[in-house]
């Protein structure tokens, strides 16, 4: 089963169909019911193994990438590193 949604593509530069693969659920619940449970430890780690594949775009397949995990471009500044003072050097004069 695949699952679908909307997101910004970082590779394709516009809005794009994400995809990524899901368990099927109702087939693991059927199990857990038909052994009386003991499917349930399976269906759990089938959940959480699912649970971690990234989100691909549909088109050009590149991962989805949080804003909150990005990390920068080398050379680019940071909006973090604009805001810290600049300490002088030890030993040094300033101007």
């Amino acid at each position: 089963m695949r699952a679908f949604d909307t997101r910004f593509c970082e590779r394709c530069q516009c809005e794009r169909e994400f995809t990524r693969k899901t368990a099927a659920h109702r087939w693991h619940l059927a199990a857990t019911i038909l052994t009386l449970g003991m499917w349930g430890v399976g269906w759990l780690a089938v959940a959480i193994t699912e649970a971690r594949r990234p989100w691909r775009c549909a088109v050009c397949r590149s991962r989805f990438v949080p804003e909150a995990k990005r990390h920068p471009q080398i050379g680019q500044p940071t909006p973090d590193r604009d805001k810290l003072p600049i300490a002088p050097r030890k030993g040094k004069k300033p101007f």
